[in-house]
């Protein structure tokens, strides 16, 4: 009796480690990985940065109607595309909502390197028949006020932003004989934009930006002087009656990089 109770607990122990010795062998399961999270990140707070980028734009203006024509001059067209570099700053404050959404209003300010000078053949009624006349239009500063709406993905900020944008413009007009005016204003208009921003560090972020600025339409006008000192006839150099006058159309595109410093 005692044989055959050892012999089948031998018998036992055998089948045991074949058993594991056959699952050892078997493929691993298969075992899925866990789904991607994006890091979180705060964008609650308030910041203050900077700016540069580059920026387009079209100077349209009444100039081409005889009823408005620049002073004296045959009816022309002084439009113009003025481009150039900006530089400038921001500040502004984003509150995170419990999900991904995030509001914001921020404020920005920029100088503008925006120039661009329309010339034309006019037809000059005092001295010479013809000679050529210059409106450059140039784009001082701008800066708007708006409110932005995001999405937040981890470190990323995806946004549209839109609000009240404001401007100075000047314009230089001069021709090759006696007339000369400079006139100049500010502007109020509205602005629609968008980007994405990135969280570099703790407090430090950086953000790639397009927007959109319309001044609608403003009108312009100078008192008309005479250069005497460029005069070959003298006694013809007069200042005209009426001031030169005329309505321009301006508009504005722009991409901007900026750079972030987040306050908690």
């Amino acid at each position: 009796m005692k044989k055959l109770f050892l012999g089948r607990v031998a018998l036992f122990a055998f089948q045991c480690t074949a058993g594991l010795a056959s699952a050892a062998d078997l493929p691993a399961m298969p075992v899925k990985a866990p789904s991607y999270v994006a890091p979180y990140y705060n964008w609650s707070g308030c910041y203050l940065g900077g700016q540069v980028g580059y920026g387009w734009a079209t100077s349209h203006n009444d100039a081409v109607s005889p009823a408005n024509p620049l002073g004296d001059e045959t009816p022309a067209d002084f439009s113009s595309r003025p481009s150039g570099a900006i530089a400038g700053g921001q500040v502004g404050c984003n509150w995170q909502t419990s999900n991904s959404f995030v509001l914001g209003i921020e404020g920005d300010g920029w100088w503008s390197g925006m120039r661009d000078t329309a010339t034309n053949i006019g037809h000059e009624d005092v001295v010479i028949a013809l000679d050529p006349h210059t409106l450059q239009a140039k784009y001082l500063w701008a800066g708007d006020i708006a409110a932005r709406l995001g999405v937040a993905d981890g470190r990323t900020l995806y946004f549209v932003k839109g609000g009240a944008a404001f401007g100075r413009y000047s314009y230089e007009f001069r021709d090759f004989d006696v007339h000369s005016f400079d006139a100049s204003g500010t502007s109020v208009g509205w602005l629609v934009g968008g980007g994405i921003e990135y969280a570099l560090f703790a407090n430090w972020t950086i953000k790639l930006e397009y927007d959109y600025l319309n001044f609608g339409n403003k009108s312009f006008s100078a008192v008309h002087q005479a250069q005497l000192d460029r005069c070959a006839m003298p006694p013809l150099c007069r200042t005209f009656g009426p001031p030169y006058s005329f309505t321009v159309n301006e508009t504005q595109s722009m991409i901007k990089l900026g750079v972030n410093y987040k306050f908690y």
